[in-house]
């Protein structure tokens, strides 16, 4: 298993990502400066059409996004524990979408800071946004599945409520 793997399965396990599992709307953590995604549920790669946790780390132009400012500024100093509102532009392919997000900053395990990021409005991705989930862990790589049906075990209580 590779370390972009590890570190996205550590990150899905921390409680303020994890009740995000199992949402059908966007939900992500970039990096500091904002120029990667360090994890993201399934509506989150499906956004940015990641068909695993492998695709979502080579996601191309995000060092030219226009939000990015916005989020590594979150990163830097948004509160810690206390999600704000604020709107945000992103881009698929050239079409612009604005989404309302719950923003915080969000210490990392390693001691480094990257933003939690939540759309809260637009419609919710269809389907079992758990299964789909688990297909992102599994995506390309070869994540046996005992070891991805033990991170999803894992994840805190209440996690898989949708919403």
């Amino acid at each position: 298993m590779d370390e972009h793997l590890t570190t996205f399965l550590e990150l899905g396990s921390l409680a303020p990502v994890a009740r995000l599992t199992g949402s059908g709307r966007p939900a992500w953590i970039w990096n500091g400066t904002a120029d990667s995604i360090l994890w993201a549920n399934a509506a989150g790669a499906a956004f940015f059409d990641a068909a695993s946790a492998e695709e979502l780390a080579l996601v191309p132009g995000l060092e030219r996004a226009q939000a990015r400012p916005h989020l590594a500024r979150i990163a830097a100093e948004g509160p810690v524990g206390k999600p704000v509102l604020e709107r945000l532009r992103f881009y698929k392919g050239l079409r612009a979408i604005l989404l309302t997000c719950q923003c915080q900053r969000l210490e990392l395990p390693d001691g480094s800071h990257g933003a939690l990021i939540a759309a809260v409005d637009g419609a919710e991705a269809p389907g079992d946004a758990l299964a789909a989930y688990a297909s992102l862990l599994q995506g390309r790589s070869t994540v046996p599945s005992c070891l991805m049906q033990t991170a999803l075990f894992w994840l805190p209580p209440g996690c898989l409520a949708r919403g």
